[in-house]
């Protein structure tokens, strides 16, 4: 790790060079040298030529420049590296008289209208970088999302923290938490005043144990013989692929079961479809209130359908268990109308909100659910960059950003597919997948030969090479 003191003369050097200052022999050589072992400032190096690449006219579109402007904040959110990672201010570019990163996050929206102002709000604010924590080897599961008092084995955590088998999850009032595994093809959300134990975390057999509250699983079909399954002191739920929660509240005894696509058998032969819920120490089955219903999509970030056509799920199964003496109140089961979506725009503009306030995992929820929303809007595919940036950064999940950004690729690209690309080879960089990032890196040099990216990218190939 270099020291902090050679960070601070290589910034500087680096401040003279942008101002096209000649730099000494020595320092010239301690410039080169330092860029080649520290990992923080080759990577502002990098963020600096890729914006030189940038046109400097207004032609990029407003959502491709509000993008932009959030991969460059993204890079400025210093308060999120640890104390001994921070990089000095730059005391020598434009915007400098911007006192504070808060002042220059509400900055940004007057700075929207094309690339040539993107360029003048991205050299005042690319003042700081972090670095992202490697992955974890080993089976864990990927918190994604934590928001509010989140805690592992009682001690405060964030996103990106990778949490190994027999952890202890626990989430405060007002607060929630993801867990994700495969990628992103299961995740697990647990609700305010919730606590779980991550009984197994390997694929073959994933469990989680639900000590109160609620987790709500989405999950895609699962390869044949593998299987996912929450349990508590009354039951258990095994399923292979369908959209579900679990209930087992505080103190009643109770556990209640809410099936939301695919369906889950109980023992029995008893079969819960999908919109039912079924109070398993009851055996009171009802409908699944709509705004419960609503609440727990909310959580985990689905929109249902989530395919366009619904293949028959297979089906859950659940331990059946001895009823409890008194029967609870069932909730209304009336079908309310949910109130009209916010628009496309709205969306966003509450996604940014939700970034600009520190808020990475609020964030990211509102741009998922932005997607899901208006899939085919503008502002859903300015939202895809922007999610994969906080994949890549702040929520320390390069598979979810690696995803995002092949998504971004596969519906077309446009005027940041360059920007993808690149990330792209970030990604498989972190996630370790060198064979791939080569791969990446070849096509990127091939298709931008004359970018500032395709020569350092050239560079770390020959510097890795046998």
């Amino acid at each position: 790790m270099s020291a902090p003191n050679d960070c601070e003369r290589w910034a500087e050097l680096s401040d003279r060079k942008l101002l096209d200052e000649a730099l000494s022999d020595e320092d010239a050589r301690f410039f080169d040298e330092h860029l080649g072992s520290c990992e923080l400032c080759r990577s502002e190096a990098e963020a600096w030529a890729g914006l030189a690449e940038l046109p400097d006219e207004p032609s990029l579109p407003e959502d491709e420049a509000a993008a932009l402007v959030d991969r460059v904040l993204a890079a400025t959110e210093a308060k999120k590296l640890p104390l001994d990672k921070k990089l000095p201010l730059d005391k020598k570019l434009p915007l400098r008289e911007i006192a504070s990163l808060d002042e220059r996050r509400k900055s940004r929206n007057l700075l929207i209208g094309g690339a040539a102002a993107v360029l003048a709000l991205a050299a005042g604010v690319l003042l700081f970088l972090r670095q992202v924590p490697p992955a974890t080897s080993g089976p864990t599961a990927s918190l994604v999302e934590a928001s509010g008092d989140v805690r592992v084995g009682g001690q405060p955590v964030t996103a990106g923290t990778q949490i190994p088998a027999g952890a202890r999850l626990s989430v405060g009032r007002g607060a929630h938490a993801c867990l994700s595994f495969d990628e992103g093809k299961v995740k697990s959300c647990l609700a305010a005043q919730s606590e779980l134990t991550l009984s197994r975390v390997e694929a073959a057999d994933r469990e989680l144990s639900l000590t109160e509250g609620t987790v709500v699983t989405a999950l895609d079909r699962l390869p044949a013989g593998q299987h996912f399954s929450v349990t508590t002191t009354k039951g258990r739920a095994t399923v292979t692929g369908t959209v579900f929660s679990v209930t087992a509240p505080k103190g009643d005894g109770s556990l209640v079961v809410r099936v939301h696509e695919g369906s889950v058998e109980v023992g029995g032969g008893r079969a819960v479809i999908s919109g039912q819920e079924l109070d398993v120490t009851k055996g009171v089955e009802r409908l699944v209130d709509p705004n419960v219903r609503a609440e727990e999509l909310r959580l985990v970030g689905v929109t249902l359908p989530r395919h366009a056509a619904l293949a028959p799920a297979p089906s859950a199964s659940v331990a059946a268990v001895e009823p409890a003496p008194s029967p609870a109140p069932a909730p209304s089961a009336s079908a309310e109308v949910l109130p009209k979506p916010p628009s496309a725009s709205e969306m966003l503009s509450a996604a940014r909100a939700q970034r600009a306030s520190g808020n990475a995992a609020g964030a990211a929820e509102g741009y998922r659910r932005l997607m899901a929303v208006h899939p085919k809007s503008a502002e859903a595919r300015a939202a895809l960059l922007s999610l994969a940036e906080l994949q890549l950064g702040p929520l320390g999940d390069p598979a979810g950003a690696l995803r995002s950004y092949d998504s971004y690729l596969r519906s077309g690209g446009g005027g940041l597919s360059q920007e993808a690309h690149y990330g792209r080879i970030q990604a498989l960089r972190r996630l370790g997948r060198a064979a791939e990032e080569r791969a990446a890196i070849e096509a990127f040099v091939k298709a931008y030969p004359n970018s500032v990216q395709a020569r350092a990218l050239k560079s770390r190939i020959e510097g890795s090479a046998p």
